[in-house]
């Protein structure tokens, strides 16, 4: 109220920990915290093992996405492991690291790989097939086209293959192949603010007429990206080369 003297963080912190429940909520956060990191580096012990002999000393397979950690020496380890680690958060991990730069582009196969052997019917929305396709479009080049492709006009996948499609805007020496199955998935509800990323990607100056519809859409950031997406085509058109 208005005339009360401003408490400090230190004064708000001090009248929590005085109320039971939130010592426990604290309490139990602790606990799960813990017990995460206990069942992680249970998980992980194998595959550190392993980064270990292949020169990685880590404590956890983040550690190999900090600036001059990884190279390309941690994808065949990486890759073996991929298929069999169960903890999901250690899977998502790895598949986080895959998606590496210094992993473009030999950490795709397995990726791929990966996708196809997760069943789509226990997969939520966001689950590690979302997880593949960001490391995918990162990583992914034109050695995997036709993949991708079908992967990205299948809607069983849903929305699962989102980031598959934004992977297709790396296919600037196939885009003749590329960028028709994009502009047909605008009309895809499921993806088609990823198509339009992956336009965007490509700077393909024939898609500027079908993305701009999308700058007055109802979210707010697919209106971002339709204006990104503009933006590039736009500086493409405008390159003397």
């Amino acid at each position: 109220m208005r005339g009360q003297p401003r408490r400090t963080a230190d004064e708000v912190m001090a009248e929590l920990e005085r109320k039971p429940e939130f010592v426990e909520r604290q309490r139990q956060r602790t606990a799960e915290r813990e017990e995460n990191q206990r069942r992680y580096a249970e998980a992980a012990t194998g595959l550190l093992a392993d980064l270990g002999s292949a020169g990685f000393a880590v404590s956890t397979v983040a550690d190999l996405r900090k600036r001059g950690v990884g190279d390309k020496r941690a994808v065949p380890v990486l890759a073996a492991w991929l298929p069999r680690i169960t903890y999901v958060p250690l899977k998502r991990d790895v598949i986080a690291t895959l998606g590496s730069s210094w992993a473009r582009p030999q950490a795709t196969r397995p990726l791929l790989d990966e996708f196809h052997r997760i069943d789509p019917v226990t997969d939520p929305p966001n689950g590690l097939r979302w997880s593949i396709g960001d490391a995918l479009e990162r990583v992914a080049d034109e050695s995997v086209l036709d993949e991708l492709l079908a992967i990205a006009q299948d809607r069983r996948h849903g929305r699962a293959r989102a980031l598959v499609v934004v992977a297709l805007g790396n296919m600037g020496r196939e885009r003749r192949r590329a960028v028709p199955v994009l502009l047909e998935l605008l009309s895809d509800t499921d993806v088609a603010p990823y198509a339009v990323m992956g336009l965007g990607k490509l700077r393909a100056t024939e898609a500027r007429a079908a993305i701009e519809p999308f700058s007055d859409h109802p979210e707010a950031w697919v209106r971002k990206e339709a204006k990104k997406a503009l933006a590039k085509i736009e500086a493409a058109r405008n390159d003397p080369r």
